[in-house]
């Protein structure tokens, strides 16, 4: 016997995609330097000459060397993990990876405009479909009762 109502696990599963998605970011479509990304202090997208692409937090620049601050559970880290720079204290789950010792043609910066306006539609079409689930079953519900005694010839 199913102790759920259908209706809980739509609404449920609705809200584990929104927060999934919630963490996609937007990135701009020109490139910046490495001085400007360290100046913005925002998320950083890098592309190598391979087409690969690693994504920090933020760029720093510190004592005139370039460093990027990757989480330790993400790809990033796992896939630059030769050259984590250790012995510099950082915020905590981050790593910091330095950039000079590494090859790379182009850097985007996260579009926090765009990224914000995704993450509303995203929400906004999700509520909007649970309503309507809800609302939909709530009047066939209430057509069912209203007609359960009425008998047309």
């Amino acid at each position: 016997m199913n102790s759920q109502p259908k209706s809980l696990k739509l609404i449920a599963l609705l809200l584990s995609v929104s927060v999934l998605l919630q963490s996609c970011t937007v990135y701009q479509q020109t490139t910046v330097t490495l001085k400007e990304a360290a100046q913005l202090e925002t998320k950083a997208k890098i592309i190598t000459p391979s087409n690969e692409s690693y994504n920090f937090s933020n760029i720093e620049l510190i004592d005139g060397q370039f460093y990027g601050l990757a989480l330790k559970t993400s790809k990033t880290h796992r896939q630059l993990k030769d050259i984590i720079v250790s012995g510099f204290s950082t915020k905590k789950n981050y790593v910091r990876i330095n950039l000079e010792k590494f090859e790379f043609n182009q850097i985007y910066l996260e579009d926090v405009s765009k990224s914000r306006r995704q993450t509303g539609l995203l929400i906004g079409v999700i509520v909007g479909g649970v309503l309507a689930y809800l609302i939909g079953s709530a009047s066939h519900e209430l057509n069912n009762h209203l007609f359960d005694d009425v008998k047309f010839q």
